[in-house]
């Protein structure tokens, strides 16, 4: 079990117990190194995370825009009221389109 100990950011010093018989003490430059290389390694996966985010809002936008456009060609929108077209009266041509445009998010690719 690791337990911290002694974690002075005024000193800068900290000690680590790996275990009953092994202890890391870092001062000074040690123990600065060690804060920069966390920071570092903390930056890059809040980066990350940041990218995922983004991806996913992306992929949400996409969602909605590929529904929004679906109900266009399914369904004859006045005002707030959606009325389901027939089979028969459907623009079969833009549907294609639709599906054409949205292969990735589909999984056509």
């Amino acid at each position: 079990m690791i337990n911290v100990r002694n974690n002075y950011a005024g000193r800068k010093s900290i000690d680590i117990d790996i275990n009953q018989t092994i202890t890391i003490s870092l001062r000074r430059e040690e123990y600065d190194e060690l804060v920069n290389k966390l920071t570092e390694s903390m930056a890059e996966k809040i980066r990350d995370a940041d990218a995922i985010v983004d991806r996913s809002r992306q992929k949400e936008n996409e969602c909605r825009e590929f529904l929004n456009e679906t109900r266009e060609i399914f369904y004859e929108i006045l005002d707030d009221i959606g009325i389901r077209r027939e089979i028969k009266d459907l623009d079969r041509e833009s549907l294609y389109k639709l599906l054409d445009k949205y292969n990735d998010l589909l999984g056509f690719k």
